[in-house]
């Protein structure tokens, strides 16, 4: 048998080659958990920001919601939850005039110069929860929360008011019984002083008002008072009144939703305290028995008034406004604005009715009425 002599030189020269192997390795084991930690890394930065901006998200829409809901009704305030997708919003709608608190850091809390302000406050929040106190504690996943503020100012109404009577149809057709009717377009105080701004015409049309004028009879011209009268028929400026009527009835806070809606003793607002608002009927309205309001009355058919009716605002009809007599007596102490016809039962415009321009109950309206919010700023954090 040959044997192979052993070299001790070629021993070392394998054992050289292995350690450099595995030497070599060395830096490749480092390099790939370094890659490693940087993917780690920067996956839980993104996750990070998906968190973030879910939170953003959440609290922005919070802020939108509230700002939608002042705009049905600018007097909205309290705190309320709403989930938005993977996260959810704790909104607080605050009156700045009623919080106790000097939010225009003037030294004075609550005054006249925080009216119409409204604050909001969105929590947007993603995996956060909360104990039984509403104290906020840990969870395992990545908890985040974002805050929106927002400062929103009231829209106050604004009512087109061209004369105690505007008829939006110049060739419209009226017939008038009786002279106890009166038509006034001088400004008088809702306690029946003298008002402060000038008169305004009886009627008013934005056409050619001699049809109007000249339906009524000699004895009744004197009862149509008012600028340039008797009697006062004069041209105004146009109203869109079916915009108008759209638009006031969508701000109702009352409601009557049936196509020919009969209220008895009908009470809108408060009439002895002047406190106003907003009722919008659907369809036809009749009212009777001893009906009084204070406010915008908004009908989208025909109004019938029977019996007594003492109101103080601004009455919109886009149909025909009947007055029926019967000893009942009417009374309004604003406007009334209708593109159509007035007739009844006792020969149209009979009975004791008082059509009187009022600016005062005008002002009332707008200046307790809101027509919505106007965004004056918007801030996240």
């Amino acid at each position: 048998m040959n044997r192979v002599p052993f070299n001790g030189s070629d021993r070392s020269r394998r054992g050289i080659a292995i350690l450099l192997a595995i030497t070599a390795t060395i830096p490749l084991i480092g390099v790939t958990g370094t890659v490693l930690m940087i993917a780690v890394r920067q996956r839980q930065q993104v996750e990070e920001s998906v968190v973030v901006a879910m939170a953003r998200d959440a609290a922005a829409s919070g802020a939108q919601d509230a700002m939608a809901k002042l705009t049905m009704d600018a007097d909205f305030t309290g705190t309320y939850d709403l989930a938005i997708g993977g996260g959810q919003a704790e909104v607080t709608v605050t009156d700045w005039e009623t919080d106790g608190i000097d939010n225009d850091g003037d030294g004075r809390v609550d005054d006249v110069l925080e009216a119409d302000y409204v604050g909001i406050s969105s929590v947007g929040s993603v995996n956060v929860a909360r104990d039984a106190l509403g104290n906020v504690v840990e969870t395992a996943a990545r908890s985040v929360q974002k805050t929106a503020g927002v400062i929103t100012k009231k829209v106050r109404l604004s009512l087109p008011v061209e004369a105690a009577f505007y008829v939006d149809d110049p060739l419209a057709t009226f017939t008038y019984s009786g002279t106890s009717f009166t038509i006034d377009g001088n400004d008088e105080n809702v306690d029946g002083t003298k008002g402060p701004k000038p008169a305004l015409p009886g009627m008013g049309t934005p056409g050619d008002p001699k049809s109007l004028a000249g339906q009524f009879s000699k004895a009744q011209k004197s009862k149509v008072t008012g600028m340039g009268g008797p009697p006062s028929v004069l041209t105004v400026a146009d109203i869109d009144l079916e915009s108008e009527i759209r638009h006031l009835g969508s701000l109702a806070t009352i409601t009557w939703s049936g196509m020919d809606e009969k209220v008895s003793n009908a009470q809108i607002g408060d009439y002895d305290n002047l406190v106003p608002v907003i009722a919008h009927a659907k369809g036809n309205l009749t009212m009777s028995g001893g009906s009084k309001g204070c406010g915008v009355l908004v009908v989208d058919g025909d109004l019938v008034l029977s019996g007594n009716f003492d109101f103080v605002g601004v009455i919109l009809v886009a149909g025909s406004v009947t007055f029926n007599g019967g000893g009942g007596k009417k009374n309004l102490h604003g406007a009334l604005l209708t593109p159509g016809t007035i007739s009844g039962s006792d020969g149209s415009m009979g009975g004791s009715i008082e059509l009187q321009y009022s600016s005062q109950a005008v002002d009332i309206l707008q200046s307790m009425l809101s027509d919505g919010v106007e965004l004056l700023s918007w801030t996240q954090s």
